[in-house]
């Protein structure tokens, strides 16, 4: 289940059908500006990020956010913690999500750890909160460096008894692109993870339909603890260069018929190196 969002684009992808057609009222997308207008978009953010936080904990309500979204026939009193006592919950929730997030965010080895070739930040945390996409976005936020392009939070504590159908422990894990990507270039986080995954015979297959998941600004997965140890070698062992080699062995494998060819090419391209 994902977020809650505040800054959505509504008009290019509903079809007239529901509601973007004149004649059938004002469009999604005019409702939410006049839901900002009346309201601001400040306490919609607030309000949002209430919603969003019984999710967030260990103990995962979000029959908390639909009881108290429910009984409030204006959005405002969510606001307020002594509207009610599912209100109050969200509140609560909001707290304990962000205790969990200083506590995950400070102290000694709660810093990123870099991939060799600086294109990968990762942060490792052990927790029952599901906080690791909000630890992903923190940093994106603040991490600088001209080589970096995504931020990935592993959690090697959410849903612990969470077990594949092998009895294997699980990682789950979000990955955000760095601000500072985005202002270089644009950063394809799916295509980034597969190619990285790529590098290892059969690990792609062996991660499943749940790793990269997501879009490509805002990915991530529910990966087996020991695959994700191997991607993270992976990228901890790479090199500058190293993915332009890999794209032109594939290249090179699929434009020719020969494998003579193949190995020529390849053969050509160190050497150039």
């Amino acid at each position: 289940m994902g977020d809650l969002g505040t800054s959505l684009k509504w008009d290019s992808v509903i079809p007239s059908s529901f509601g973007c057609d004149p004649d059938l009222g004002p469009s999604i997308h005019q409702q939410m500006k006049a839901c900002e207008k009346k309201y601001g978009k400040k306490k919609l953010s607030d309000i949002v990020s209430l919603l969003n936080a019984p999710r967030r904990t260990a103990v995962y309500d979000p029959i908390s956010s639909w009881n108290a979204l429910s009984q409030s026939a204006d959005p405002l009193r969510i606001l307020s913690p002594s509207a009610s006592t599912s209100i109050r919950r969200l509140h609560e929730a909001r707290q304990q999500v962000r205790l969990e997030v200083e506590r995950c965010s400070r102290g000694p080895g709660t810093g990123p750890k870099f991939s060799g070739d600086g294109k990968v930040a990762m942060v490792r945390i052990h927790s029952a909160a599901s906080i690791h996409p909000v630890i992903a976005t923190r940093w994106a936020n603040t991490l600088k460096s001209s080589k970096l392009k995504i931020v990935m939070c592993a959690n090697d504590g959410y849903l612990t008894s969470e077990v594949d159908f092998e009895g294997e422990l699980m990682t789950n894990f979000s990955c955000r692109i760095a601000k500072s990507a985005l202002e270089r270039e644009e950063v394809n986080i799916i295509a980034m993870l597969t190619e990285y995954a790529s590098r290892v015979p059969g690990l792609r297959d062996s991660m499943g339909d749940n790793f990269a998941r997501g879009h490509k600004e805002a990915s991530g997965g529910i990966v087996k603890t020991s695959d994700f140890e191997k991607l993270w070698r992976v990228m901890s062992d790479s090199e500058e260069g190293e993915t332009l080699f890999v794209l032109h062995v594939l290249h090179a494998y699929i434009a020719s018929a020969s494998s003579t060819r193949v190995e020529e090419s390849t053969q050509t391209f160190k050497t150039k190196e």
